[in-house]
């Protein structure tokens, strides 16, 4: 019974930190690394994919959400179209925090870095997250609960629950 309660309150804390939820049966895939970047859904799969990255689609495209906006109670609808970055690299993967390309009006930004343009002074670098509608700028990495701080051993023993 107590190990019940415990795996009610860890799917509880999962969701409660703003992770994918049901509305991508696949949302486990996403409980690491779930609020670096935004997440889109293929309507005709219901299944989700990292936004800005191959995910379903053909070899020089990249999968995206469009306009829609993102709400609590929503995971944004996506597609597919032509690359208009450059390929997200494993150096960029493989970062402390993960990088990643994304187009944000007609410009490529690579998120994590100083971007004076974009942000207007160089303290401050370009974000993109799971609860972003827009991309952000910020002094600090935004906090990632499955990765740092107070739930960070949680995470790692919930992982593939």
């Amino acid at each position: 019974m107590v190990a019940f309660f415990k795996s009610v309150l860890i799917v509880g804390i999962a969701f409660s930190v703003g992770v994918t939820t049901e509305r991508c049966p696949n949302y486990k895939d996403f409980l690491e690394l779930g609020r670096t970047r935004p997440v889109a859904k293929l309507l005709s799969t219901n299944v989700c994919y990292w936004s800005f990255d191959q995910g379903p689609c053909n070899p020089g495209e990249w999968f995206r959400f469009g306009d829609d906006v993102k709400t609590v109670n929503s995971t944004r609808p996506g597609h597919c179209e032509k690359r208009f970055c450059r390929e997200n690299s494993e150096e960029d993967r493989d970062a402390a925090y993960p990088r990643f390309w994304f187009e944000h009006k007609g410009e490529c930004l690579l998120t994590d870095v100083e971007n004076v343009k974009f942000c207007g002074n160089n303290t401050t670098k370009v974000y993109f997250t799971e609860d972003d509608n827009e991309p952000t700028c910020r002094e600090t990495q935004p906090l990632v609960l499955s990765q740092r701080g107070l739930f960070r051993n949680l995470f790692k023993k919930v992982r593939g629950f």
